[in-house]
């Protein structure tokens, strides 16, 4: 993998940046010698300012037409004050509700939040069924 980054979700919203390209997820080059999902964490705190927790659920793959595959991890919020890396061109850094990321997103990312979408779903009926004992 030669990209990662996070999917930071915090009470129904998602983390993301704003660069001349568009709304994005933070992500970043993974280093030789790194661990996708380390370089997933430190990518999102340089861009951000956030610090996150991976949640261990799997990452989402996105392979682009260069060939070239991103992982996307899981996270939550930790803590940090949301600060912009200008220095990397990232002009802006917010909370963005999930639907309306969705739609905001660049078109190559918008699969990752609607993987992540039917993961929630799909972990909210199966709680629910445990709770009904279904």
């Amino acid at each position: 993998m030669e990209c990662a980054g996070c999917i930071v979700l915090n009470n129904g919203n998602v983390l993301v940046i704003k660069t001349k390209r568009g709304i994005e997820l933070p992500k970043g080059i993974v280093e030789p010698g790194e661990a996708p999902e380390d370089a997933a964490v430190r990518e999102t705190a340089e861009e951000t300012g956030a610090t996150v927790e991976l949640t261990g659920e799997p990452p989402v793959l996105l392979e682009k037409r260069s060939g070239r595959v991103m992982g996307f991890y899981p996270a939550t919020y930790v803590s940090g004050e949301l600060e912009p890396q200008a220095d990397e061109g990232i002009e802006a850094v917010r909370w963005m509700p999930l639907s309306d990321a969705r739609e905001a997103i660049r078109r190559n990312q918008r699969q990752i939040l609607d993987v992540v979408f039917r993961r929630r779903i799909a972990s909210r009926l199966l709680r629910l069924a445990r709770r009904l004992e279904i």
